[in-house]
């Protein structure tokens, strides 16, 4: 095969495919990706996009930023901003720069107050620890407390809940997991490595807009606002008219935290989004609350589902368990702490066994 920027990277993502001890099929299930689209990037026969590029590397547990420069160098058109100028950097395009971004600042999770003598250790692996959840939905109903029988509540995995659904309203309670979905999803969304059911979101690029920080700065901002207010470290490369670009096509809005807006800002916060919304149609958004903070079809009047979080089970916090120590496993920095994380994950599963409260 020539030496071609395509063929070079078809060939690395072969050898490391067999470094890692991978079949196709492997390969294929560890990314999320489709048959064709992983046997298209390893054999080099068209250039994979962006997303395909950093869900494979993922699965392949590499750096995708060598992976990025080939496959930009095999697809040398420019990337131009609205005003016409092109926007690369070190072989990426604004855009690469931007989902890499995501995918690094919400691809660990950060746990409040867990070893304060070494704040450095309270961030652990998304995933590793991640859980899919189970939301329960209840068929469309009237909000104003229509006659009838109660409807049924479907419960289902988080992934075949959110499937084909464009706005959805996630209520939970406090530590149920609405934020870590969240976090989960744009970083899925920023590497492509979404399963099938979320196949839709895979070409899309998420905006991450936490309400807490974001309501501290005065008025939520614009989607000319949104890098500067979640990417400070980009703004100064974001191309003229970027946001508005993708917003009108490919964006998913994943905003967090509605209750924890003040209640005499809240209906600004709905105004807020109503004219996103209006403003950009197409657009994916998914937003989380504690249940109590809103009324029951707060969103429904711009179609929003919504979807409840539902507790753990007894067999999903022992899966959880096992998740949460693995990953602060690969925090460790000897045998010997090694081990005796897995005494405290042998502990713990008793002591949840035992008292009711702290299962």
């Amino acid at each position: 095969m020539d030496g071609s920027p395509l063929s070079q990277l078809a060939t690395l993502l072969r050898t490391l495919r067999v470094q890692r001890g991978l079949s196709m099929e492997g390969l294929r299930l560890r990314s999320g990706l489709g048959r064709t689209t992983v046997s298209q990037a390893l054999n080099g026969t068209r250039v994979p996009s962006e997303a395909t590029v950093v869900a494979l590397a993922r699965a392949l547990k590499t750096d995708f930023g060598p992976l990025l420069v080939l496959r930009r160098q095999a697809c040398p058109e420019p990337v131009v901003g609205s005003q016409g100028a092109e926007v690369v950097q070190g072989g990426l395009s604004f855009e690469e720069r931007y989902r890499r971004f995501v995918a690094e600042v919400h691809g660990r999770l950060t746990v409040v107050g867990l070893d304060l003598s070494r704040p450095d250790r309270s961030g652990w692996p998304l995933d590793a620890a991640y859980l899919s959840l189970e939301l329960a939905h209840v068929p469309e109903r009237s909000w104003a407390g229509g006659e009838g029988p109660e409807p049924a509540v479907m419960v289902r995995q988080a992934e075949q809940a959110l499937a084909g659904r464009r706005r959805v309203l996630l209520k939970g309670l406090a530590g149920s997991g609405k934020t870590t979905l969240l976090q989960w999803l744009a970083v899925a969304a920023a590497s492509g490595a979404l399963p099938e059911e979320l196949a839709e979101l895979r070409q899309r690029v998420p905006f991450v807009l936490p309400l807490r920080s974001l309501v501290r700065r005065g008025s939520l901002p614009g989607p000319e606002g949104f890098v500067a207010a979640t990417a400070a470290a980009l703004s100064a490369s974001e191309p003229d008219g970027w946001a508005d670009s993708v917003l009108s096509g490919r964006g998913v809005l994943l905003i967090d935290g509605v209750d924890e807006v003040p209640t005499e800002q809240r209906q600004s916060a709905r105004d807020w989004l109503d004219g996103l919304l209006a403003a950009y149609p197409d657009l994916r958004v998914y937003v989380t609350t504690r249940p109590s903070a809103v009324p029951e079809g707060w969103l429904a009047h711009k179609g929003f589902t919504e979807l409840t979080v539902r507790p753990m089970t007894a067999a999903d916090t022992s899966v959880f368990i096992g998740r949460w120590h693995a990953a602060a496993r690969r925090n460790a920095d000897s045998l010997e702490e090694h081990a005796h994380l897995g005494e405290l994950e042998v502990a713990l599963r008793t002591a949840v066994r035992a008292q009711r409260d702290l299962a």
